[in-house]
């Protein structure tokens, strides 16, 4: 994390008062200016831990085999072509993959 990184009472405001993008490019999110204090930390502690979660589930992710992945994402495409395929063509790929 930036240890230069300065948040006080003030830089939120002027980020807030900047527009979305800036605060999009800063925080990921969206703080109206029209909220309090109180409700704009609460809705900082609900993104906060949203993100956290978020972290949480991508750092198993990058943990995964690729080829787990590249299995996973043929198989689901062959069971689409399964489900569209007729009774016998179905039989007749199954079959091959059975032996």
């Amino acid at each position: 994390m930036n240890q230069n990184l300065n948040v006080s009472a003030k830089t939120f405001v002027q980020v807030i008062n900047e527009g979305r993008q800036k605060q999009s490019d800063l925080y990921g999110k969206w703080f109206s200016s029209k909220e309090t204090g109180e409700q704009l930390i609460r809705k900082a502690q609900q993104y906060l831990d949203a993100y956290k979660k978020y972290v949480e589930y991508l750092e198993k992710v990058v943990e995964l085999n690729p080829r787990d992945l590249d299995i996973e994402l043929n198989l689901s495409k062959f069971d689409s072509i399964l489900k569209d395929a007729s009774p016998e063509a179905r039989e007749a790929i199954l079959s091959k993959y059975r032996n």
